[in-house]
């Protein structure tokens, strides 16, 4: 069944072993036959999967509640066409998850119910609606009285958030109303069941998200609620920023300056206090709430650019671009940060940056007084920090300075010219709304662009050929973009789908017919979207017959043995000393995510994360690193598949990073707050059980000492 779920198998032949799995007498083996159709996403399976939403295993009905959704959920947030054959199956999915609310009773069943029926696609706002009733019926009956379990209370404010995301105008809905209005979860269990510490937690962060979206518009709006549903309503939620833990806390903030159902002085006072509060996490949402505030003083934002903690610090730093008042105060500040940078390396000490915040200070010049930023840009160009010349690239941008751009785009760090060539695509590229570029396409910028096709780097590779969309037809360019697709292909790695794919596109946009032969191998790539590409590329130039035939890789083998020794196995992240020192463990969720922990196992037992950076820091989102290149599009050379199951992105855990389905290149991210969104669409693989602490303080740039696998058997 692994073997069959990791090859992506569709032909009946290839599907016996899970269409056997469904039919085991063994609960467990069907849950995962159950699983793997459903991690497949295609519609042709659902006639399998719905004999096993009546499964007289809880569990097994659960993951095919799952199974159908991920199917369903496949064609994006509203499905398919209306016109298409596959609209039919998104609507017997629906109504079937729907109908079994009437028979379901296990708790466990119908908070996935819940969580289901909110991630679904649906075409429009009244279909979203009536789907918003469906999920917190499945709250109808369940005794508010007592020690509360974990379901349906989690599924069902995880279904109504997902649905507000997407149809915020649904916060009118009854449904919502009621759930908005539903207190705090205490944090119990059932009477004799291991307390789980952290759904009722989980459960009070998503009814403070639905409280805010709730709040998002105006009393007396089209799309606002009624006067005494906003008091009622507000009330909790400013209520809930009193509550212990810091997430709870944070959403609150996170929503509070745009919550224009609250008079101004409610969402001023809490974002005031929020300035203050004792963590970190807090704080830095209460910058950007502050942030939106129309001719406030600078003074809060100033004082938070001295904060202890570095996250704070930065989220201050590029905020400090928007208009307060004295502006004056705020250009002082950016200009004494962007002097006050080291001269040289430094190494961080705690929650402290290093180069960080002269980097972020001079973008934020650049964009305040741009001027001031010209003055001071010689700092940064020739800095040793790579990642410094990379920040002067993007403040170059900003200004307009090509000059400064051309010489970074020779630096020896391909990151460094991968950022001059961004800001030179984004300069050539007309505005929104608007006719031309800020600057003019010319022979001299195309050639720096076609220059860097020659570089190794796949992210530098793939925005040079972004970049040269639009540019003349000319023989140095056609051999530069052939030359580099064939080079690239040679490797032979299938993470370089995204810049192959873009040397395609400007292949396509030349309509250098002449060279088609040199394009008809490609039907044949061993990447299927490649081959598509190709296919579609000649057909276009005429040739009618062009087919894609790809010749796939071998899938990577995975040994059950290998993954059931890991079942006990922990895994310990050493920082740099350089980059704060400090460690995390985590532990691994073998079961759930088999393929995707023998990768990562794998990888950290040869060594390949050892010196690896974090390359991104997103505050209060994620950490993401393992990247040979420190960078979004160098990973490991083969595709990992998705591995996407019931676990949500809650905060401490671990994911793999994509770039669209069964994508996973090896760079792992931490998820530092509740990712809710990135539910069912990225791979959860384990969860950080010591040293939380540690990876909240990761910056750009920290370098990973070492990953141990810690006992396996």
């Amino acid at each position: 069944m692994l073997d069959a779920e990791d090859a992506r198998v569709s032909d009946p032949a290839a599907l016996a072993p899970l269409l056997a799995g469904l039919r085991s007498s063994d609960a467990e083996t069907r849950r995962i036959a159950t699983r793997a159709l459903g991690r497949m996403e295609r519609v042709e399976n659902l006639s399998a999967l719905q004999p096993m939403l009546t499964d007289q295993s809880p569990a097994v009905r659960a993951e095919a509640v799952n199974a159908v959704a991920q199917i369903a959920k496949a064609d994006g947030p509203t499905g398919p066409a209306g016109g298409d054959p596959r609209a039919r199956a998104w609507t017997t999915v629906q109504s079937v998850i729907r109908g079994l609310g009437a028979s379901e009773v296990d708790p466990t069943v119908r908070g996935v119910m819940a969580r289901s029926l909110g991630r679904l696609p649906y075409p429009t706002e009244d279909v979203a609606r009536t789907a918003a009733e469906s999920v917190v019926e499945m709250l109808d009956g369940v005794s508010t009285e007592g020690a509360l379990g974990r379901e349906p209370w989690f599924g069902v404010v995880h279904g109504v958030d997902a649905i507000l995301r997407r149809f915020p105008n649904v916060r009118t809905s009854p449904a919502v109303i009621r759930v908005a209005q539903l207190p705090r979860v205490p944090s119990v269990a059932a009477a004799g069941v291991v307390s789980d510490t952290t759904w009722s937690r989980e459960t009070n962060v998503i009814l403070a998200a639905i409280r805010g979206r709730v709040l998002a518009a105006a009393v007396g709006a089209a799309n606002g609620i009624d006067a005494t549903n906003a008091r009622g309503i507000g009330a909790r939620f400013l209520t809930d920023f009193g509550d212990a833990d810091p997430q709870v806390r944070r959403q609150v903030i996170a929503l509070a300056a745009g919550a224009a159902a609250l008079d101004d002085a409610s969402r001023a006072r809490v974002v005031d206090a929020a300035l203050g509060d004792p963590a970190a996490t807090v704080r830095v949402e209460a910058v950007r709430a502050y942030a939106r505030r129309r001719g406030a003083s600078c003074t809060p934002l100033v004082a938070a650019t001295r904060d202890a903690n570095a996250h704070v610090v930065l989220t201050a730093v590029d905020a400090l671009v928007a208009p307060c008042e004295p502006a004056s105060a705020a250009v002082t500040r950016l200009v004494q940060l962007v002097r006050e940078l080291p001269a040289s390396a430094a190494p961080r000490t705690g929650t402290r940056a290093s180069w960080h915040t002269g980097a972020h200070a001079a973008v934020s010049l650049a964009r305040a007084t741009p001027d001031s930023a010209r003055a001071l840009l010689s700092r940064l160009t020739a800095h040793p920090v790579w990642q410094v010349r990379m920040y002067a690239a993007r403040a170059a941008g900003t200004l307009g300075d090509t000059a400064t751009l051309a010489r970074l785009a020779g630096d020896q760090v391909d990151n460094v010219r991968d950022a001059a060539v961004a800001a030179f695509g984004d300069l050539l590229r007309p505005p929104a709304g608007g006719t031309a570029g800020a600057i003019t396409r010319s022979t001299r910028v195309d050639s720096i662009l076609i220059a860097q096709l020659e570089r190794a780097d796949y992210q530098l590779i793939l925005d040079a050929a972004r970049a040269l969309e639009g540019a003349p037809l000319s023989t140095r360019l056609a051999e530069a973009l052939y030359a580099t697709l064939d080079r690239l292909t040679a490797q032979r790695r299938e993470t370089s789908r995204d810049p192959r794919m873009e040397i395609l596109a400007r292949i396509r946009g030349l309509d250098d017919r002449a060279h088609a032969g040199r394009l008809a191998p490609y039907v044949n790539d061993f990447d299927p979207a490649v081959a598509e590409r190709a296919a579609e590329t000649l057909r276009e130039w005429g040739q009618g017959g062009a087919r894609a035939a790809p010749r796939r890789l071998a899938p990577l083998p995975v040994s059950l043995r290998d993954v059931a020794r890991l079942r006990d196995a922990r895994v310990r992240v050493t920082m740099a000393r350089q980059s704060g020192g400090g460690s995390f463990e985590m532990r691994l969720f073998a079961d759930e995510a088999p393929a995707t922990v023998a990768r990562f196992v794998a990888s950290a037992r040869r060594g390949y994360y050892n010196g690896l950076t974090f390359h991104r820091e997103a505050t209060n989102f994620v950490i993401q690193g393992g990247s040979p290149g420190a960078n979004e599009y160098v990973g490991a050379e083969r595709f990992l598949r998705d591995e996407l199951a019931l676990r949500s992105h809650a905060r401490g855990t671990l994911g793999i990073s994509t770039r669209g389905r069964d994508t996973g290149d090896e760079q792992i991210f931490v998820n530092t707050i509740d990712n809710w969104r990135l539910d069912h669409d990225y791979t959860v693989f384990g969860e950080i059980t010591r040293g939380l602490d540690v990876a909240d303080a990761v910056l750009e740039g920290d370098v990973i000492a070492r990953i141990e696998v810690l006992g396996a058997r």
